[in-house]
């Protein structure tokens, strides 16, 4: 099979691109400081940002612990995965970093994407059962439930990367990338993988319980008007406004990431595709390569900002936290945006 996809970034030698007197893209001065730099800036933000709302889930009852899943995900990324990618373009790709860490690094790039926005799908998947089937639903929204499928979720994607392990290698002579000697049947299974399991999918997925909860709400809503005559009351167990506001911001939140990885992914198969040269691209090509260098790694380090200007239920949350006590009244009747 004739691997295309390990020289992305042109750290190979792959002979289906030349230069031809251009300066390759990891050679470039923009890249070998100005990632590394953004990076470094993407790092501190993301760390502080994900531990802040790590700390604030932890210690409350209201928010869900499957945005807490989702900002743990978010901070090993940051902590494995980007120092490492930092490293790689300070040094052009000539840093060596052992076959180990090169098989872990890709792993857990793969496997914390995959938890973050499976999060998000069963966060809407339970929000859809507790909004079409509110008296039933108790089981399915308490903390001991939401943690079983927070662990689960972490179990299937760890199962469904681990082949990454063996897709990846690093050897004299070769930087760490996708093997040379995968066969047609391994390079399919690779972008089945990485691109339909772990983006295109949940996506889709997330979208279709999004469209179905709103469809939902307004349902009921219209029910219970020509019922009462008013829209005051709801079935018990279930708060469309709070429904709302947890759909808007899990949208906002998919938004986000499909931005952020979509045009990374966008530009992985215009790659595969041989519509432009990654190895060393010019002119605009270049300053969209970089950016896609770039969004993917900013998508971890900007859930936490998000949160604290969609959510004022985060907010509070968070002022409680770290204000000490308030007025008791008030934390026991706000709801959970999560």
């Amino acid at each position: 099979m004739e691997n295309k996809t390990d020289d992305i970034n042109g750290m190979g030698e792959n002979d289906t691109y030349f230069c031809r007197g251009e300066v390759k893209f990891i050679q470039s001065h923009i890249v070998v400081i100005g990632l590394p730099l953004i990076y470094s800036i993407i790092f501190v933000i993301g760390v502080i940002g994900n531990g802040l709302v790590i700390s604030v889930i932890c210690k409350s009852t209201r928010l869900n612990v499957l945005f807490l899943n989702l900002a743990i995900a978010d901070l090993l990324y940051l902590i494995i995965c980007l120092p490492v990618q930092a490293l790689r373009f300070a040094t052009e790709y000539r840093v060596s970093l052992t076959p180990p860490v090169c098989k872990i690094a890709y792993f857990f790039v793969y496997t914390t994407q995959g938890v973050s926005v499976y999060c998000l799908v069963f966060i809407c998947a339970l929000r859809f059962v507790a909004v079409k089937w509110p008296l039933h639903c108790k089981n399915f929204v308490s903390k001991s439930f939401t943690t079983k499928v927070a662990a689960l979720v972490w179990v299937g994607m760890i199962i469904a990367n681990f082949p990454l392990f063996f897709y990846f290698e690093e050897s004299k002579g070769k930087s760490c990338g996708l093997s040379q000697n995968m066969t047609d049947a391994d390079g399919y299974f690779y972008y089945v993988l990485v691109f339909g399991l772990d983006f295109i999918f949940p996506v889709l997925v997330i979208g279709a319980f999004s469209i179905g909860i709103m469809v939902v709400i307004r349902q009921q809503e219209r029910a219970i008007a020509a019922a009462l005559g008013s829209e005051d009351s709801a079935p018990a167990g279930m708060s469309p406004s709070d429904t709302r506001r947890l759909t808007a911001i899990v949208f906002a939140v998919l938004v986000l990431f499909v931005v952020c990885w979509g045009d990374f992914y966008l530009f992985y198969i215009l790659f595969i595709a041989q519509v432009y040269n990654p190895v060393c691209p010019t002119g605009a090509w270049f300053w969209l390569h970089f950016l896609s260098q770039v969004l993917p790694v900013t998508n971890s380090c900007l859930n936490p900002i998000l949160y604290n200007f969609v959510s004022t239920e985060f907010r509070a949350a968070f002022k409680r936290r770290f204000s000490g006590p308030t007025n008791q009244s008030t934390a026991r009747t706000s709801t959970s945006f999560l």
